[in-house]
């Protein structure tokens, strides 16, 4: 996770990156309602292209491969920073 937030440019200061176990991963999806599975070959796993943004409660949810969402992401995330 360090080498990908490094990669990404993502500041420790202001996010929090963590990894779980494969069953609590699923346990998450199934609780935002998303999917994870492993991938027939076994390599990784694969998810969904919906985010879930969570503080406390879930915010919203949205589908990133589609620009307007990603707008609103963003907007929601810096409302939520303020």
């Amino acid at each position: 996770m360090k080498s990908y937030s490094e990669a990404k440019n993502i500041s420790a200061a202001e996010w929090l990156i963590v990894s779980s176990s494969s069953q609590n991963t699923e346990k998450q999806a199934v609780q935002f309602m998303t999917n994870f599975k492993p991938n027939q070959d076994g390599t990784a796993f694969c998810h969904s292209s919906y985010v879930a943004l969570v503080n406390k409660r879930i915010r919203g949810f949205y589908t990133i491969l589609i620009s307007e969402e990603t707008k609103r992401l963003k907007v929601d995330i810096k409302t939520l920073l303020k």
